[in-house]
């Protein structure tokens, strides 16, 4: 399984069974989290105004997924 079907699979067990429906199967769901991606992408390159390295874009991209998991749980 690659890295990309990896993140689908991860993604779409997160979403409940009527989201599931309403998109149809992973794939589908594909490019709203390329645009959450893309979202973060553009957060990464004009934020930080000294280099980063991969370990803080990683704590960047984890601090962006705890705050969704906040939100979506009425946090």
């Amino acid at each position: 399984m690659s890295r990309l079907e990896e993140m689908l699979s991860a993604s779409w067990r997160k979403l409940p069974s009527e989201a599931q429906e309403s998109f149809g199967s992973p794939a589908a769901f594909g490019p709203v989290l390329a645009a959450g991606l893309r979202v973060m992408a553009a957060e990464t390159e004009v934020e930080p105004s000294f280099p980063m390295t991969a370990g803080l874009v990683a704590d960047l991209i984890r601090e962006r997924a705890d705050g969704l998991d906040e939100v979506s749980a009425g946090g």
